[in-house]
């Protein structure tokens, strides 16, 4: 069986043009839009979440992940940034979750959290690859997550992205988280990168490797590659 897993990691500059539904327009729950993705976080917040004045808003990190070629379900997220008048921002991360009704907000992850570490939902599936590879990837957010906060930068952490390439035989992989690290008013992206190991079902690091590393598919041995450039948002 095919793994059609696909991810789609958009924010600030996006959300710049974007134009918000009106009060009279119909709003469709089913569409996979990031207008509506900003339309539903906005009316969340309105009616759950107290905010203190604020001068500034932006997006980040938005994006969701469609498991397979199905409507539903699909995970997703969007960040918000809120800046007062004293340039203090309090970050607001909302994951939410399509089901045949369509879109809905879920969760709110704590600013301490990423997305990919803390996932709503696992996708059932029998595919030794697919089922691995989603495992890997969440035990190397969960490494990453717990490095930004020993780090004290998870407040000025905003996009995170994790891709792995494993072995054929499914007890090996390379993970690299790529995230957007907030300096002043501009974001860079920056990287964290390891080798997974699998020891029956449990995924766990072995090493931290360096971006331009990749396990072989054959014999499991690290190479180095000409990594794609990083993006992040």
């Amino acid at each position: 069986m095919k793994s059609n897993s696909k991810v789609l990691i958009l924010g600030v500059a996006l959300f710049t043009s974007m134009q918000p539904f009106s009060k009279e327009q119909e709003v469709d729950l089913t569409t996979d839009d990031f207008d509506l993705f900003t339309y539903l976080a906005d009316k969340y917040i309105e009616t759950n979440i107290k905010l203190q004045p604020f001068v500034k808003k932006s997006t980040f990190g938005i994006g969701y992940t469609s498991f397979d070629e199905k409507v539903f379900p699909k995970i997703g997220f969007i960040g918000y940034q809120f800046t007062d008048s004293q340039e203090k921002d309090r970050l607001v991360k909302l994951q939410l979750f399509k089901s045949e009704k369509g879109w809905s907000v879920v969760n709110v992850l704590a600013n301490d959290k990423i997305h990919q570490a803390n996932p709503i939902y696992t996708f059932k599936t029998d595919h030794f690859r697919s089922k691995h590879s989603r495992r890997a990837k969440v035990a190397a957010a969960k490494e990453s997550e717990a490095w930004f906060n020993q780090q004290g930068i998870i407040p000025n952490v905003r996009s995170t992205s994790v891709s792995c390439y494993m072995t054929k035989d499914g007890l090996k992989a390379s993970c690299h988280t790529i995230y957007g690290l907030k300096k002043g008013d501009k974001v860079s992206c920056f990287s964290k990168s390891y080798l997974m190991e699998r020891q029956h079902d449990i995924w766990r690091m072995a090493k931290e490797i360096s971006y331009d590393q990749k396990v072989s598919y054959s014999s499991g041995d690290l190479k180095t590659i000409k990594p794609f450039s990083m993006r992040c948002s």
